[in-house]
């Protein structure tokens, strides 16, 4: 959490050891050249996806991935339940 912040703002760096970033002149350079050539979806490229492209050359958001993880586990257990309801009949 950086200090004196209100509400406070938390910084996550968790990618760092996987995904060293490049330095903050080189992100912000990075950052700039993407003006105007938008291709965001909430589904695949959204925010965190254009930071970590930016800060680490790497294009990827976990924020999609566990979406993607827990639909995957909610129709799966809902194709059981189906399953199991009509085999019981």
């Amino acid at each position: 959490m950086l200090g004196g912040e209100d509400p406070p703002v938390y910084v996550n760096n968790s990618e760092d050891a996987e995904f060293p970033p490049f330095p903050p002149d080189e992100i912000v350079k990075r950052a700039l050249s993407k003006r105007g050539k938008s291709k965001y979806s909430l589904t695949s490229y959204n925010c965190e996806s254009f930071v970590n492209l930016c800060r680490c050359g790497v294009e990827f958001s976990r924020q999609v991935k566990d979406a993607a993880a827990t639909v995957e586990t909610v129709g799966s257990v809902a194709a059981a339940g189906a399953v199991s309801f009509f085999v019981s009949r």
